[in-house]
Formats: C-alpha cells, structure tokens, sequence
C-alpha cells in the first residue's frame, strides 16, 4: 500500500486547479500551429474562429476579473465571456479591416491567439495565491451540479 506524502497531493492538487487554462493553453497552440500549416482544412479554421471569437478571451477575462468561484454564478460568468468577448473581436476585426492584412479567418485568429496568450499568462499568475478550494470548476459535471 503506497502512501501519499503532502507534497504529492499539493502537486496534485496544483496541477488539477489550472486545468481550464491548460485546456485553453493547448487549444490556443494548436491554433498557433495551425495558422502556420497549410491551410486546407478551412472547417477547422472557421471552428477555431467561431471558439476564439464568441468565448476563450472572454472566459479568461471573467477569470481575470473574478478569480474566486463565489463571485459570479456559473450562467452570469458564461454570459460575461461571451458579452466581453464579442465587443473585443469587433474592435479587433474593424481595426483590421483598415490595415494591409484586410479580414479574413486567418487574419483575425492570429491576432486573438496572441491575446489569448497574453491573458493565459495573466490568469495564471492571478490564480496562483488562491486555494484550491476557490477556484473555479471548469469540467461538466461541475455544471451540471
């Protein structure tokens, strides 16, 4: 029988406090990777778009603004993704509108990727104080409860 020592289960608990920002992490680089790949597969280019563009940033925002799980109910924290994230991928489309790149599914994803890392980094370090306890569950089945 194998004993769990307190750092393993600190480590442990660490590593299952930040999944939603892994998640995003992930996602956000396979963007990054794909935007540089051939660009084929215009499906997955339009899905990653329509993710980016109604509520990764926003989510990450909400994160950002409200660190603790207590702060906003589930429902109002998704409404607010997807109400901060709208205005910014507006202003973000209309400024590049006017610019060489022009607007199109590939100029408007790489330009959010890059926002959405940002934020990744401002999330991570806004949530590294906070127990475990606190912190927002991103799974299913925590919705559903």
């Amino acid at each position: 029988m194998k004993y769990i020592t307190e750092s393993e289960t600190i480590n442990n608990q660490k590593i299952r406090s930040y999944d939603d920002i892994i998640l995003i992490s992930i996602i956000t680089i396979l963007t990054i990777i794909s935007f540089f790949t051939n660009h084929t597969l215009n499906t997955v280019h339009t899905i990653l778009l329509i993710m980016f563009g109604s509520i990764l940033p926003g989510y990450l925002i909400s994160i950002i603004l409200y660190p603790v799980r207590d702060d906003l109910e589930r429902n109002i924290r998704l409404g607010l993704s997807f109400a901060i994230n709208f205005p910014m991928t507006s202003i973000m489309g209309y400024i590049l509108y006017y610019t060489k790149f022009g607007l199109d599914t590939n100029s408007i994803l790489f330009p959010l990727s890059i926002l959405t890392l940002i934020l990744i980094v401002i999330a991570f370090f806004k949530r590294i104080n906070i127990p475990k306890k606190l912190i927002i569950n991103f799974f299913l089945k925590s919705f559903l409860k």
